[in-house]
């Protein structure tokens, strides 16, 4: 807030038996609540948004911004996909804008979603030019203690909800900032003992699968 940013944290679920089909409708509800002039938030004008979504998020926050347009709402500049789930993505996203910035996250092992995600959501932005899409592969680094795992639970502080590590804090979140294929941003920072994590591995294609991997989809 204090760098003038506005956080929507929309709610699209009532209980864990919404249905996932309607995930996308009650966000772009949600939204436009918080983005209506009379909300404490910003209007709608004034507002570049960019969306960062995690596993069931990543289908929703495709669809919302595939829908965008349509449903008079501003127009994403970016959007993270960390490890996003592959269920319930529409059929066409061509209703995202080719100027937006893509970057989609896949755990190197994630056995729940893995690159299935990733590789649909690739599959239905071809519109999006290479220069503004980049597939990210995050590995697991053991060299130190405690283990850097990249599976599903990478963005929720991985196996222990108490603890922030090199895959949450240099992996995901900082790439919720900015997005691209520089030693910056691939960078999961050291060891305590100066060896550098394995950094992210990043692509403008669909890359094959890394020799080993135990993510879903290889």
């Amino acid at each position: 807030m204090r760098k003038g940013n506005v956080v929507i944290f929309p709610r699209f679920q009532t209980s864990a038996l919404t249905p996932p089909r309607e995930f996308a409708s009650n966000a772009i509800y949600s939204i436009k609540h918080a983005l209506a002039p009379s909300s404490e938030a910003f209007p709608a004008a004034s507002v570049v948004p960019e969306l960062i979504a995690h596993s069931y998020g990543g289908p929703t926050s495709a669809n919302i911004a595939a829908h965008s347009s349509a449903e008079s709402l501003p127009q994403p500049r970016a959007i993270l996909f960390a490890e996003p789930h592959n269920g319930t993505i529409d059929k066409s996203l061509a209703g995202i804008p080719a100027t937006t910035k893509i970057g989609c996250v896949v755990g190197d092992e994630d056995t729940i979603v893995g690159r299935t995600g990733c590789d649909a959501i690739w599959d239905l932005t071809g519109h999006v030019p290479v220069t503004n899409r980049n597939y990210l592969w995050m590995f697991n680094d053991t060299h130190g203690t405690p283990d850097l795992i990249a599976d599903h639970r990478v963005p929720t502080s991985n196996r222990d909800g108490s603890v922030v590590n090199a895959l949450d804090w240099y992996g995901i979140w900082k790439l919720g900032d900015a997005l691209g294929n520089t030693a910056r941003q691939t960078s999961l920072h050291v060891w305590s003992d100066g060896v550098p994590v394995r950094p992210l591995s990043v692509s403008t294609t669909k890359p094959p699968c890394p020799p080993g991997s135990g993510t879903k989809g290889c």
